[in-house]
């Protein structure tokens, strides 16, 4: 019964043994009357205390309940610490996945600001390239304009000198005729002239030749004259050096242009045979 009312009513372990007590109590008095004193045991109340005491259900539910719940206390802080370390090992994963992703983040922007460098050195190298072509093809197309320049300068420049030499060549070749049509006729002249004074020797034979050299100045004065070839005969060559002094002087050739007289009659050589008298 004890134990029932202790699992089944709950009540205080107080409450109980009073209960016991006065149970005690009256089964004492009860028993005085029924049996001899000496069969009455006055220790029996507490034993069955002690006995109930030892075995009080509360205190031992609340003993059980004190230690599932540091058990749970203990479980539940094993569990939280076990999400805690979860926790932080999540924690730890995601600044590791984060400091991977934040490297990786600054790893591509590092490789694309490297590329982006790259790419401008290689589009100032390209620009330097294209332009180191255009100059070079200026300077290419300058100086094929520079040759042809100097090219049509030549021709130019060719043209003319051939010109100047034609035109040159031309007066020369007028005025050449012109010195020769004059030297032809100052010669016919001067031959006149000295034939007209020469007197053949009587001993003069066909086949003498004499070469007489006269010299003479501007203004047709004769200075010396000199037999530069001897016909082997000394009167027939003393006749010809007679002749030509007893000339003396041809006014006509004061008429003559300097270059004409200085290129022909500076000079002047005749050729005088017994049969005619020859230039």
């Amino acid at each position: 019964m004890l134990h029932w009312l202790l699992k089944h009513e709950g009540y205080p372990p107080g409450v109980v043994f009073a209960v016991l007590l006065h149970g005690a109590l009256i089964l004492f008095l009860i028993g005085r009357q029924f049996q001899p004193p000496p069969l009455l045991a006055a220790e029996k109340p507490v034993f069955i205390t002690a006995t109930l005491i030892q075995e009080n259900p509360q205190q031992q539910r609340a003993e059980q309940k004190r230690a599932q719940e540091r058990q749970q206390q203990q479980q539940q802080q094993q569990r939280d610490r076990q999400r805690q370390a979860e926790a932080e090992k999540q924690r730890q994963a995601a600044a590791a996945q984060e400091r991977q992703v934040a490297a990786a983040a600054a790893a591509e922007k590092q490789r694309q600001a490297d590329a982006e460098k790259q790419r401008l050195a290689d589009a100032e190298k390209q620009r330097q390239a294209d332009a180191e072509k255009q100059r070079q093809a200026a300077a290419e197309k300058q100086r094929q304009a520079d040759a042809e320049k100097q090219r049509q300068a030549q021709a130019d420049a060719e043209r003319q000198r051939k010109a100047e030499a034609d035109r040159q060549s031309a007066a020369t070749t007028q005025a050449d005729a012109a010195a020769t049509n004059l030297k032809d006729q100052y010669a016919a002249l001067i031959r006149d002239l000295v034939s007209q004074n020469w007197t053949r020797p009587p001993d003069a034979v066909n086949g003498m030749v004499a070469v007489v050299e006269i010299r003479m100045t501007p203004i047709g004065e004769i200075v010396s004259s000199t037999i530069i070839q001897s016909s082997g005969n000394a009167a027939f060559d003393r006749s010809v050096d007679q002749a030509v002094k007893r000339l003396g002087r041809i006014p006509e050739l004061q008429n003559l242009p300097n270059a004409v007289f200085e290129r022909y009659f500076r000079g002047f050589t005749l050729t005088f045979t017994p049969e005619d008298l020859l230039r």
